[in-house]
């Protein structure tokens, strides 16, 4: 094989040596990079340029991380402006900062949003769309990821959808009477939902200029249910309503409305009552007696003359 390949032109065996080795790279750099996993994209700005004067503390914020022991915070918001909080390690005043990373897709991905500047405790990004949002935090103090790949410290959980509330009565009539009663169902559908912050609410008269709203059930703790109420006295009339009220994890409200429940006096039967048989005899000239009936007897009476 030595004979053949001296024989060629010094430039042809420059070439064929090339070909050689490119395939050997080629597969050298795909090797490594199945091994990177995850690759973690690194295309912020300077880590410098975060120390600006933004120091602003959001009213329902997350409570700083204190250890890193495995357990993932879970927050729900229903702001697409997450306020993720600095971890509560080593020194805000002092470099190196700490970097932080999100991913979309539970970790496999991840990219570096930015930095904590120099005394910043809550660190601003935005974000376009509903979705779970892991973070995680890189720089002293914060031990490595312990597994592959990487899981956050922290999920945002941004939802700015109110739950869908449906409600049902029965009977469906065109009007109700005072004593009567009648069952509402009712149905509250969201990939959030609390079942422990559904409320349940009359309103007595519903035309009336300040509606008041009295709880039937503070806590109901499903995600559909059904009930019975009696109309009261009070309420002839008069419209009522029934309302439901169903928030989620991000204390975005839902409510739901029965139909209109007009209320009236208890209509009375026309149809008369037919009285006991009732008898009287009335004399005729031949003397004789002649019975008047009242009502249909079960046999007629036989007349003698």
């Amino acid at each position: 094989m030595i004979g053949p390949i001296l024989t060629k032109s010094p430039v042809t065996f420059c070439f064929s040596f090339l070909f050689a080795i490119v395939p050997l790279i080629g597969g050298c750099c795909n090797s490594q990079e199945k091994d990177e996993y995850p690759k973690l994209t690194d295309k912020a700005t300077p880590e410098w340029s975060y120390d600006q004067p933004y120091y602003v503390k959001p009213a329902d914020g997350v409570d700083s991380l204190e250890n890193f022991d495995g357990r993932i915070v879970e927050h729900h918001t229903s702001s697409r402006l997450l306020q993720i909080p600095r971890p509560a390690v080593g020194d805000p005043k002092k470099a190196p900062r700490i970097a932080i990373w999100l991913t979309k897709d539970g970790g496999i991905n991840w990219k570096r949003i930015g930095y904590f500047g120099l005394q910043q405790q809550y660190f601003p990004y935005e974000v376009r769309t509903d979705d779970v949002y892991g973070i995680r935090f890189m720089g002293p103090g914060i031990p490595p990821a312990d597994c592959k790949p990487p899981r956050p410290h922290m999920n945002f959980h941004v939802d700015t959808t109110a739950p869908e509330v449906t409600v049902f009565i029965s009977p469906d009539q065109d009007c109700y009477y005072p004593g009567q009663t009648i069952r509402v169902e009712w149905q509250a559908h969201d990939l959030n939902l609390a079942p422990e912050l559904v409320e349940i609410s009359i309103c007595i008269d519903f035309k009336a200029k300040d509606l008041c709203w009295v709880p039937l059930v503070n806590s109901y703790p499903s995600f559909e249910g059904s009930f019975e109420f009696v109309i009261p006295e009070d309420a002839i009339d008069k419209t009522v309503m029934i309302r439901i009220v169903a928030k989620d994890k991000a204390n975005n409200a839902g409510l739901g409305y029965s139909c209109p429940i007009d209320i009236v006096y208890e209509t009375v039967s026309m149809t008369p009552i037919a009285p006991a048989a009732l008898q009287s005899t009335q004399a005729v000239e031949n003397e004789q007696e002649t019975q008047i009936l009242t009502t249909m007897p079960q046999a007629f009476p036989t007349l003698e003359e």
